[in-house]
């Protein structure tokens, strides 16, 4: 049976994702019809002529109510996260099936704002890090659902990227800076593994390498669960980019628990020991990263209109990184109800 196409909106391009979201969607069903973009960044206009080259038939339009009006199927949303309760909030009371691209929102009452509408209009969207469905992170997962471990004692989640100073990434008031802006990398699979009850939020930043950045470049969080479980998000920023040195690409996961100790890594390959350098990458990273099968769930959600997650853990998310930045800027461990 011939599979039905839908009409696909990418709502700005403040972040690159589009470009091979749009490619791998393509093959799932769905056709690159709009485009909103505000053209704030030059970047934003190059991958806007990257996209047209590749999609001719790709329209330029000044807004979601365009979107709408031209019967757009399911959205992609990748504008500055400052923007998304603004952006997001006509496809949401359209229930149109919605990606918010990383993260929610830059705190958490603007993440509650549009979680609020969600649950009003009872609308598809979902919005996390690829990392909840990395290939490698859910087999680990899975043995923890299953028991195997134990009773969870500690876990560790790290995620490098590359950081630059002054970008609308790096900015607080944008993207949440750094523990916010990439931390969802961390904080994320840490929900996706042990849940949602996480009663304190310590956080440690710094600006080790990069002295320029508005946020930091390295964080540490702590996170207590209300059963005792601790865990351990780490993020860094503090790469050079196209400077000749190393780049790592190695994202992991560990787990401790009363029976047993695993660790997984992301990588092209399965070598499960750390390798300090970017070597390119194969076809295979993005399905141990996670990016397939987060595209595949939105696919999958655009279909049936269920959300494949939990209201709950997206909630939890935000609140635990708005925790850290509260718990960076005032130097004291946040209590979370």
């Amino acid at each position: 049976r011939t599979m039905q196409t839908i009409k696909l909106g990418l709502f700005g391009l403040a972040l690159g994702h589009p470009l091979g979201f749009a490619d791998y969607l393509a093959t799932r069903g769905f056709v690159p019809t709009f485009l909103v973009i505000d053209e704030t960044q030059a970047e934003e206009v190059t991958r806007r002529d990257t996209l047209l080259a590749k999609w001719p038939d790709l329209t330029v339009v000044p807004d979601a109510e365009a979107m709408l009006a031209g019967g757009v199927g399911a959205v992609f949303c990748a504008s500055q996260t400052n923007r998304h309760v603004e952006d997001c909030r006509p496809f949401i009371t359209n229930r149109i099936p919605l990606f918010i691209d990383k993260p929610l929102a830059t705190d958490y009452a603007q993440a509650r704002q549009i979680l609020n509408l969600v649950e009003e209009y009872d609308a598809p969207m979902m919005s996390c890090s690829v990392r909840r469905f990395s290939e490698n992170y859910n087999a680990l997962f899975e043995q923890i659902s299953a028991g195997r471990v134990g009773t969870v004692l500690f876990a560790e989640c790290y995620e490098p990227h590359g950081t630059t100073p002054g970008y609308w990434q790096d900015r607080k008031e944008t993207s949440g800076g750094l523990v916010v802006n990439y931390g969802v990398h961390v904080v994320d699979p840490i929900v996706r593994a042990l849940g949602t009850e996480v009663r304190r939020v310590q956080c440690y930043a710094a600006k080790n390498v990069l002295p320029d950045v508005d946020s930091e470049d390295t964080a540490v969080m702590l996170l207590q669960y209300a059963n005792g479980a601790i865990a351990i998000g780490k993020v860094s920023g503090a790469y050079h980019y196209g400077q000749g040195k190393p780049v790592p690409t190695v994202g992991h996961f560990s787990v401790h628990g009363s029976d047993a100790a695993l660790e997984t890594f992301f990588d092209e390959t399965d070598v499960k020991v750390y390798r300090g350098g970017n070597f390119g990458v194969s076809p295979a990273y993005y399905t141990k990263a996670g990016d397939h099968a987060t595209l595949d769930a939105f696919a999958e959600m655009a279909r049936t209109g269920t959300r494949p997650i939990p209201l709950a853990d997206m909630d939890a998310v935000m609140r635990i990184l708005d925790a850290a930045r509260r718990s960076i800027d005032s130097g004291a461990e946040v209590t979370l109800a």
